[in-house]
Parts: C-alpha cells; sequence; structure tokens
C-alpha cells in the first residue's frame, strides 16, 4: 500500500506541471486519485511497519496533488 500511495502521489503531484487548459473532469480526477493515494498511506502507516518512508512521502505528494486540485 506504501508502493501505491507513493505512486499515485507522484503521478499527482507531476500533473501539476501540465500547462495546458484543464477542465473540471480532469481536477476531479486529480482530487480522486490524491484522496485514494492519501487514504493507502494513512492506512499503510497504522497496518504495517515496513515502508514508512514511502506511506509518509506518498502521504506528502498526495496532500499536494489534493491542494493543487481545487481549482
Amino acid at each position: 500500500m506504501a508502493i501505491t500511495s507513493l505512486v499515485l502521489g507522484v503521478w499527482c503531484a507531476l500533473s501539476l506541471f501540465d500547462d495546458s487548459e484543464r477542465e473540471a473532469v480532469a481536477y476531479a480526477g486529480q482530487a480522486v486519485f490524491s484522496a485514494a493515494g492519501l487514504a493507502f498511506g494513512i492506512v499503510s502507516l497504522n497496518v504495517s511497519k515496513r515502508g514508512r518512508g514511502m506511506a509518509i512521502a506518498g502521504i506528502v505528494t498526495s496532500a499536494v496533488g489534493l491542494l493543487a486540485a481545487i481549482p
């Protein structure tokens, strides 16, 4: 789950560098994937002791992506 959180968080954070015009559906999709990454990271921190660094990085990058999804 920590790897999934990190991948989703990085993907959403990298989408911030897309300078093309986006529609409301794109913001909603980014919010959904960021929220999923955030949830996976939090669950991973509570369940497993392995991968704590990846889970924390996933939480941070997902939170950044979620905040950026607010137009």
